[in-house]
């Protein structure tokens, strides 16, 4: 949600108030900014009026005007189309320093002197609005020669991105956001007038006859436009629809807009000389609002027939205001699988229900130009909320602070809410607004009151847990498990079952140690189940030779189960095999995927166990030299993994295949470690270094972690490089994430740190920049 200072200003009184003050109300109140950005100007800047306009003796695209500045009148040289005497613009004087270190100098342009220049939006900074100059109008307000630009706070406004939770569909608009803001900071709620005139307009019945079905769930409200000049837009909307980036091709779209932006009431526009008869009727049928003249106009909420609706050339133009509840639009788009236009999202997710406003609004926008006829309200049942009772100690209780009952109530009647006591004085009857279709119990309304009373503001109470029940060691591990395998399943892998035997043979082939004769299995089934499994993987590899046999080109198997070592040691393990392309055909890769690599196996081992290092030290036969390593969570040794070797892969007529295996003993019980978490960006620098083939990535980190870096996040080996030019050396590419707690980073202190990094690799490694 995009607003302005100025904008909001116009619903709620800020100027006691500087920017960051609003930006902590905001943040407080539960809506994040994104973004801010001060819209700043020259002193040199100022309104001019262009008193004379003529074509350049020597230059056809040129003018020479004489724009009166109020202390002199500049000659300056324009090549700007639209620029013409009588218009009022921004100049820059000389001395005037625009975005871009542009400063304006005395000029001569094909012979005639040029004394400042007449800017566009973007030369100032500002959204480009036209391919020209830009034209200043009264909506920015009182237009004096000579003015500096910098005064007028509808152009040095300061804009916010404000980022909304998705229940907040209330807040979509400025009015909203501004009635938020209101009822935080006690200020009172501007309300919107009547545009002058209206309560002499001619009735809308001369037009069109109303009709309303008994049962529509809709409100909606009707009003008319004579069209008797060009549609024109003031600058100011120009300006806020551009910073709002609220794009439409026709200006009456753009003032519907607009006015939906501002007041957070959805409107559309129609031709009324489309409409064929001079009936509209409000219906409700198969769960559907619509208005109806000759045939469907618009499903309300939804979308709109095209051929009805208006466009600038229109003569009188129909605007159609209208309220749904949001959750009705949902579970009607829901059941039938239909699909709505672009204001289908802001109905379903809350719209302003008090229609009266966006009219104002939109006839106040609109201006003395064109004819209106009055409005006339078309609505069928009425849409109330229900009443939530709420004892008077729950809300202090789900907040873990006393709060007076008479505070609540006043909190809740500033946030729109009717709040009564109930005949018994023990409990609070409250009915929530229509524009909150978010408060639905008791904990919403205790979120509502912490929220404005300010969560900083709550005193922080230790808990207290007391055990019911005892849970046994043996459901937590099953739990565990069942945990693993979800993330499994959830990132390709698909689980497979065998039987806890294998044969020697196989023993022998992945290289283990057979059990002594008095351990071994006295009757096995079969040859081919005469040994106990020392791991999972022997059977998951066997499996995945199976389903290569069958043609299967990306096979990932897991499996969870008992394994037992050379001593008949029982031991629970989690193993997994990836063998062969990375991905299943489809059009995404077009039929083509690469095979798995080292990287992309752990990364999805990494999604199923979570982040873990490497370390060399494997010793694995069936693994391939280079491709293999211990994995370490916390420092912990908890499993292995490594690319199957060669001989191996050939004797299973398996293609590239990449194994893993955990301890699942070591894996449920290691421990997590809670860190302070910052706020601000994180930034990465590259490091290319030229370092001996002898010294590996884990040395590297070890060298660097007794410098004790707190903004040092993670480092990363991202590319590797050697040829036979380097002599036993290759180059290592490093990525550093850098982040800081307590306030950002300059360049300089961002290059520090990396210098400290440099030189203690120098010093352990004589390493060099490559």
């Amino acid at each position: 949600m995009i607003v302005t200072r100025s904008w909001l200003n116009e619903f709620i009184p800020l100027d006691t108030l500087d920017d960051k003050e609003i930006v902590n109300a905001l943040v407080r109140i539960g809506h994040e900014v994104a973004y801010t950005k001060k819209f700043a100007f020259d002193e040199n800047v100022v309104v001019g009026n262009v008193i004379e306009c003529e074509k350049h003796p020597d230059a056809d695209k040129l003018s020479v005007t004489k724009v009166d500045v109020r202390s002199e009148i500049l000659p300056v040289v324009c090549g700007a189309k639209n620029v013409e005497a009588g218009m009022f613009v921004p100049v820059a004087k000389i001395g005037a320093k625009l975005p871009g270190d542009f400063v304006i100098k005395e000029a001569v342009l094909r012979g005639v002197k040029s004394r400042g220049m007449i800017c566009s939006a973007a030369e100032l900074g500002l959204p480009r609005l036209n391919d020209g100059i830009l034209p200043l109008d009264s909506s920015v307000g009182t237009l004096t020669p000579g003015k500096k630009i910098s005064s007028y706070k509808t152009l040095g406004d300061t804009l916010f991105e404000v980022d909304l939770t998705p229940n907040r569909g209330d807040c979509l608009s400025v009015h909203g956001l501004a009635r938020d803001l209101a009822a935080a900071l006690q200020l009172p709620l501007n309300g919107i007038k009547k545009a002058a005139g209206e309560e002499n307009s001619k009735g809308i019945g001369r037009l069109l006859r109303l009709l309303s079905d008994p049962n529509a769930t809709a409100e909606v409200m009707v009003k008319a436009m004579e069209n008797r000049g060009a549609l024109m837009l003031p600058l100011i909307v120009k300006l806020r629809l551009a910073l709002a980036k609220i794009e439409a091709e026709q200006i009456i779209d753009k003032l519907t807009a607009y006015a939906t932006h501002s007041s957070g009431v959805l409107f559309r526009a129609f031709d009324f000389e489309s409409f064929g008869s001079g009936e509209l009727k409000l219906t409700y049928q198969n769960g559907l609002n619509a208005l109806l003249c000759d045939e469907e106009v618009e499903r309300i909420g939804i979308d709109a027939n095209g051929k009805f609706l208006a466009n600038d050339q229109s003569k009188i133009i129909i605007f159609s205001a209208f309220f749904v509840p949001p959750e009705e639009i949902s579970k009607t788009l829901f059941d039938q699988k239909l699909k709505g236009d672009h204001l289908f999202p802001k109905a379903a997710k809350g719209s302003e229900p008090n229609l009266a406003i966006g009219i104002n609004f939109l006839s106040s926008l609109l201006g003395k130009n064109s004819l209106f006829f009055s409005e006339s309200l078309t609505g069928g049942k009425e849409v109330k909320r229900e009443t939530i009772e709420v004892q008077n100690d729950s809300i202090s209780a789900l907040a873990g602070q006393e709060i007076d009952t008479n505070q609540i109530t006043l909190i809740l009647r500033r946030l729109g809410c009717e709040a009564i006591s109930s005949a018994d004085q023990k409990s609070l009857l409250i009915t929530p607004p229509l524009f909150r279709h978010d408060l639905q119990n008791t904990a919403d309304l205790c979120e509502e009151i912490v929220r404005m009373i300010g969560i900083d503001s709550i005193a922080v109470k230790p808990s207290v847990s007391i055990s019911r029940r005892v849970i046994s060691k043996g459901l937590v591990g099953f739990r565990a498990e069942r945990t693993f395998a979800a993330r499994a399943a959830a990132n390709g892998f698909f689980e497979s079952l065998h039987f806890i035997f294998c044969s020697k043979e196989s023993l022998a082939l992945f290289g283990f140690e057979p059990m002594a004769n008095n351990l071994a299995v006295a009757n096995p089934i079969s040859a081919q189940l005469d040994s106990l499994r020392p791991t999972l993987l022997i059977n998951l590899l066997y499996a995945a030779q199976r389903n290569r046999a069958k043609n299967r080109l990306s096979i990932a198997l897991f499996e969870i189960g008992d394994v037992y070592d050379s001593k008949r040691t029982h031991s629970r393990e989690i193993a997994f095999v990836f063998s062969g392309a990375a991905e299943r055909s489809n059009i995404g890769n077009r039929g083509k995927s690469e095979d798995i690599g080292f990287y992309g196996f752990a990364k999805k081992i990494a999604g199923i166990i979570g982040e873990f290092e490497l370390k060399e030290g494997t010793r694995k036969l069936f693994l391939q030299e280079g491709q293999r390593a211990k994995i370490l969570q916390n420092g912990n040794e908890i499993g292995e993994i490594g690319k199957l070797s060669p001989s191996v892969a050939k004797a299973l007529d398996l293609d590239t295949t990449y194994v893993a295996s955990f301890d699942l003993a070591r894996l449920c019980t290691r421990k997590y470690e809670t860190k302070p978490y910052s706020k601000l960006q994180s930034v990465e620098r590259d490091l290319s270094i030229v370092i001996n083939k002898d010294f590996t990535f884990g040395d590297i980190k070890n060298a660097i972690k007794p410098l004790k870096i707190p903004e040092l996040k993670l480092i990363k080996a991202i590319d590797a490089y050697s040829d036979e030019s380097m002599s036993g050396k290759h180059s290592l590419t490093l990525r550093f994430t850098i982040q800081p707690f307590e306030q950002s980073l300059t360049e300089e202190e961002i290059a520090a740190i990396v210098e400290r990094i440099l030189g203690s690799l120098a010093d352990r490694f004589k390493a060099e920049l490559r």
